[in-house]
């Protein structure tokens, strides 16, 4: 009973939290990028994204489901937002890495010799 408790309080976290990081992706961070000379984000404006995406994950779970992720893993509250720090930043990681073409994906084409 523990486990499948465990189990489903991290699996609806990770689903708040990657919820919250597409919203702050496409109301603030593309936003951002598109202003900016090279496309990327200053420090300031990476954290300022960070934020939005720990405000929303937050607003989602509501007071109930800080609650209950606290109970569920005996965190005080400080520990809990490193918990949800600490998962927003996985989930960053998750979606640019699915956003890069990987090698061999014939993103470029496939190699074709010369016509003679």
């Amino acid at each position: 009973m523990k486990n499948e408790q465990l189990k489903a309080v991290l699996l609806r976290l990770d689903d708040v939290v990657l919820a919250a990081v597409r919203e702050a992706q496409q109301v603030l961070v593309d936003k951002l990028k598109a202003t900016s000379a090279d496309g990327a984000l200053t420090p300031d404006q990476g954290t300022q994204g960070k934020q939005a995406a720990l405000d929303s994950a937050k607003s989602q779970l509501g007071a109930t489901g800080l609650a209950e992720v606290s109970k569920t893993f005996g965190l005080e509250s400080t520990a809990v937002d490193k918990l949800l720090s600490t998962r927003v930043e996985a989930a960053v990681h998750r979606l640019e890495a699915q956003s890069r073409p990987t090698l061999g994906s014939g993103t470029a084409g496939d190699a074709v010799p010369f016509a003679a």
